[in-house]
């Protein structure tokens, strides 16, 4: 579904009738699908100012109070120093 809907936002794009005069796409969905030739230009800190999302690519999990078995197989995987990390971030 990802592939089909990246396509039909192209085909807008590329109509000469089309409703858009450019897109902003995630690079991974376009690298993803061997359409890198479509990016003229990525938006990151440098170039565009765009910053990326508070906490991208840490995952939360959400547990019962007193779970005690599920919290300690979370504290095994957990990573304290990305924790704080996004918890910093959050607080910005």
């Amino acid at each position: 579904m990802f592939e089909a809907t990246l396509v039909q936002r192209l085909s807008k794009l590329d109509a000469e009738d089309g409703p858009f005069t450019c897109l902003i796409l995630a690079a991974a969905g376009l690298l993803r699908l061997d359409l890198q030739d479509r990016i003229s230009q990525y938006l990151d800190s440098k170039q565009g100012g765009m910053l990326h999302a508070v906490g991208q690519g840490a995952i939360g999990v959400e547990i019962r109070k007193n779970d005690s078995v599920v919290a300690e197989m979370l504290n095994k995987i957990g990573h304290m120093q990305t924790t704080l990390a996004c918890m910093a971030e959050r607080v910005c």
